[in-house]
């Protein structure tokens, strides 16, 4: 192991660069939350967000590193390398604010990241419900990283929380990941962390920046505003043509868009009034609600699957 690449210690750092809401208040991120394990014999980074100006002082088993932070907000700071072992308290101090981090082991943590291979759950498994009866190891631990996306870097995760093997938490587990996990706790005898960040279907290309990609940030952020631009301008058209609608003819229902975004059902000319034709180009576009489609079927098993003109 004195090889490894220590991707999830990469993975926890870069969480810090983009900033945090410059607000007055210490704040850590969810990564440091009771029940926490940390990389071993590795300088264990730790930041996030004080007061701009505060001193920040850290505290971990008897180590301990202070830091300012700055005009932004954030701060961040390294403790000394530290061997496997745990329980520890972490303890972060800002001004008259304080946070302690209970429960903490020192260990191995990976990330484990992919599509739906990575993502599988141990509870669909083949021998899902044994690993599930069988768990037990509170030395090993899991922290989903709930599915979220932002245009940005984002400083805090939407959710989650670490959790130990049991048999209450197991079968939410990454598979691969815990299979990977339970080698390590027989190989290595140190606690052992798994930072689950997967999404099955999506495309590497989604994980990277602009730089990893190659391409200019500042042009791509301006096309993509370009084309945000566009889809509001469309999306408000199409709710203003479908808020327009009047259902009197047919006696329909039909689905009325209010400023809130909020369907509201109404009575009176419905879909087939956009046309048969009309109606298949709005759904293939995505602008059809599925009630909409639904009522549609309804009315044209009613009147005849032919009636309405195809315009």
């Amino acid at each position: 192991m004195k090889h490894r690449i220590f991707v999830a210690a990469r993975f926890w750092f870069a969480l810090a660069l983009p900033a945090l809401a410059a607000e007055a208040g210490l704040e850590l991120p969810l990564l440091f939350t009771d029940g926490a394990v940390l990389q071993r014999d590795h300088a264990l980074p730790v930041w996030g967000q004080a007061a701009p100006g505060a001193r920040v002082q850290v505290e971990f088993d008897g180590a301990r590193a202070q830091a300012v932070a700055g005009a932004d907000g954030r701060w961040s700071l390294q403790l000394p390398a530290h061997a496997a072992g745990g329980p520890y308290t972490l303890v972060v101090r800002a001004g008259n604010e304080e946070k302690r981090i209970g429960d903490v082991l020192v260990g191995e943590v990976w990330l484990a990241s992919g599509q739906s291979n990575m993502e599988w759950p141990v509870a669909t498994t083949l021998h899902g419900k044994e690993d599930i009866a069988a768990a037990g190891d509170t030395a090993l631990r899991h922290y989903k990283v709930p599915k979220s996306w932002a245009a940005t870097p984002q400083a805090q995760l939407a959710g989650g929380r670490w959790l130990p093997a049991t048999p209450q938490n197991v079968g939410e587990f990454s598979a691969a990941g815990y299979a990977f996990a339970r080698e390590l706790r027989k190989v290595l005898g140190v606690p052992v962390g798994i930072i689950d960040s997967t999404w099955g279907g999506s495309s590497i290309e989604a994980w990277m920046d602009a730089s990893m990609l190659g391409l200019d940030a500042a042009a791509l952020e301006a096309k993509m505003a370009e084309r945000r631009a566009v889809d509001e301008r469309v999306e408000a058209a199409t709710r203003a043509r479908l808020g327009r609608l009047d259902a009197r003819r047919s006696g329909v229902r039909c689905v009325r868009f209010g400023a809130a975004g909020r369907q509201r059902l109404g009575r009176g000319r419905g879909p087939r009034d956009l046309g048969n034709a009309g109606f298949r180009r709005h759904e293939r576009r995505g602008l059809v609600p599925h009630e909409f489609r639904a009522e549609r079927a309804r009315g044209r098993r009613r009147h005849g699957a032919g009636a309405g003109p195809d315009r």
